[in-house]
């Protein structure tokens, strides 16, 4: 019996989480916590629960985001996003479970932009790690920098690469914190309200 309230609780919170992380559909989620609590349970048993327990927590969000404001801080960020996009900046959000994987996977998808014709100056992403943080009221990290070769001194610019990201924030109505140095991910203060779709597609 302990173990059974374990398994509730635990693919209860990761129900909750992902989906005020806002990435994912129901039925993905589902199936994700299917996957993370194999060997638990009967298959059909995991899922009817995690069907449950994921109904329910997106129940909640839906009802809360009734409540939102028009324009949330994550629409504001996303659309500093697709300006920076659109400026030659590669943007992701929720890249990869922490900042080792996603560094090494932002150079696979300038390159796939490079490749594609476009042109790549530099990046900014954060990772699901940095969501969870959000989630959590701390804020959002970003990380940021300049494509290889983009200039000789590449210190310079990746804080030029930096600079364009805060500055497409602020232009939004977001308060980015940021020392000005290379080595420092951007702080982002907000309110982690990401809109889900009504229906699962």
């Amino acid at each position: 019996m302990e173990m059974e309230f374990e398994l509730v609780g635990e693919m209860g919170l990761y129900a909750k989480a992902e989906v005020e992380a806002g990435f994912s559909t129901d039925e993905q989620i589902v199936e994700r916590a299917i996957r993370r609590h194999a060997g638990q349970g009967d298959y059909l048993a995991l899922r009817d629960l995690a069907r449950e327990l994921v109904g329910f927590a997106a129940g909640r969000h839906l009802l809360r985001q009734r409540e939102w404001p028009l324009v949330t801080d994550c629409d504001r960020l996303e659309l500093a996003f697709g300006r920076l996009g659109e400026s030659g900046i590669v943007c992701r959000q929720n890249f990869h479970a922490d900042d080792q994987q996603g560094l090494v996977a932002i150079d696979e998808e300038m390159d796939r932009e490079e490749a594609a014709g476009r042109k790549v100056r530099g990046y900014a992403y954060y990772h699901r790690r940095d969501i969870d943080l959000a989630i959590a009221g701390g804020g959002l990290f970003l990380s940021y920098g300049a494509s290889d070769g983009e200039a000789e001194d590449d210190d310079r610019a990746d804080l030029g690469i930096g600079a364009e990201v805060v500055e497409a924030l602020r232009q939004l109505g977001l308060a980015p914190q940021w020392s000005g140095d290379g080595d420092t991910r951007i702080h982002l203060p907000l309110q982690w309200q990401r809109r889900r779709a009504w229906i699962d597609d």
